[in-house]
């Protein structure tokens, strides 16, 4: 018997529950900025995938080191990690804080964001002034 079908969905429909639709999309999404601006944490997180959206932060210089997240979701299965932004944009795995999973070390992003399905960012800097030194 065929799976049945609500009657406003088509079969390539990219819908927030389609496979892709909650990831962040540029042709749908438009800048990926304004992207961010509108996931920012308080109504919605940003969902990425890949490593691009992380080259174009770290280019934007909008990743904060020692301050943003990444984290990698596996969601089903395997425990979710969290790693913070080195000051060479590496990622440093969070694995000896409370309900944190991370791997220990410091790992190339290009290679963990690409191995998992989606990722979050966390503690973006999106704006044109400079961030004070910590």
């Amino acid at each position: 018997m065929a799976k049945r079908r609500r009657a406003e969905e088509s079969p390539d429909d990219e819908s927030f529950f389609s496979r892709d639709g909650a990831v962040y999309n540029a042709a749908r999404d438009g800048d990926l900025k304004n992207y961010l601006e509108t996931h920012d944490g308080c109504s919605a997180f940003p969902l990425l995938r890949g490593y691009e959206p992380y080259q174009m932060m770290k280019e934007k210089g909008w990743l904060q080191p020692r301050i943003s997240i990444i984290r990698l979701m596996w969601n089903m299965g395997r425990s979710d990690e969290h790693f913070v932004v080195t000051e060479d944009h590496q990622l440093a795995g969070i694995h000896d804080a409370p309900d944190h999973a991370g791997r220990p070390g410091v790992h190339d992003p290009q290679k963990v964001l690409t191995e998992g399905p989606n990722w979050e960012v966390h503690h973006l800097w999106l704006y044109d002034e400079p961030t004070h030194s910590l």
